[in-house]
């Protein structure tokens, strides 16, 4: 017996790019979106670095950075200073070899002129594209990394001045206070000031009458009436500014009080 036939459920096309009908767009949609992660840049450098001890008879041994290089024992080497750096090349006429067991013996006239000593660990930079390695001693290391610790020191010298700590830079800002507006900040500064400076300024202190900015020509010659009248402007520093904008007064008032 055959049964009756059932219809597809097809469900309808959501408008708006699959968003269903009076869903608000965006973040208001109240979602929490997760941060995206910060990919690092890609390497694209092929030099093999590695840290190695100076023995008492100046060898340096470090399998993967020999490896790198393919330098194998018995390999003839030219070994020479520059800058502060030993610079090692595989030479047919160099007086070095590698070692036996694949170890790098610095010659002493060469460690004499870096300072590295037995026991020192030094940097070193195999770049296998130029068939080269650089011994960084670790007087070249300082210098390398004085100037980026100053920094730090710099930057955390001034966090600690300013009540910040470095956690503080990784978490949500706290709620602020808001920052006051002029019309709340201008009775502030008028309490502060004399009551000379008052009259001189006061025309030109009243936000909730008149937009901000510049002073009307009438308003300029009633304040320059009343510093004629009794109140010596200049006497009080106030100057050729209550012809200024009302930003500029607030600026010479705070100076006064």
């Amino acid at each position: 017996m055959t049964g009756a036939v059932i219809k597809p459920l097809v469900f309808p096309a959501l408008p708006d790019g699959g968003r269903p009908t009076g869903a608000p767009a965006g973040p208001q949609s109240g979602r929490r979106t997760l941060p995206l992660p910060v990919v690092p840049t890609p390497r694209t450098s092929t030099v093999v670095y590695g840290l190695a001890a100076v023995d008492c008879r100046g060898r340096v041994a470090h399998h993967a950075v020999i490896t790198a290089l393919g330098w194998l024992p018995g390999i003839r080497l030219d070994i020479h200073e520059s800058c502060g750096l030993l610079v090692l090349r595989p030479d047919a006429q160099g007086v070095f070899s590698v070692t036996n067991e694949g170890h790098l013996r610095l010659p002493a006239a060469v460690r004499h002129c870096c300072g590295p000593i037995p026991g020192d660990r030094v940097l070193l930079a195999a770049d296998p594209g130029r068939d080269v390695l650089i011994v960084h001693p670790p007087a070249v290391l300082d210098a390398l990394l004085a100037p980026r610790h100053a920094e730090l020191d710099a930057a955390r010298l001034l966090l600690a001045r300013m009540g910040v700590s470095a956690e503080d830079l990784l978490t949500a800002p706290a709620s602020r206070p808001p920052v006051p507006t002029f019309a709340e900040y201008i009775p502030t500064v008028s309490a502060a000031v004399t009551d000379g400076t008052r009259r001189v300024y006061g025309p030109l202190l009243e936000p909730h009458r008149r937009a901000l900015g510049p002073p009307s020509p009438g308003r300029a010659d009633t304040a320059g009436d009343q510093a004629a009248g009794g109140v010596d402007a200049s006497s009080e520093g106030a100057g050729e500014s209550p012809l200024g904008g009302t930003t500029q007064t607030i600026i010479t008032l705070i100076g006064l009080g």
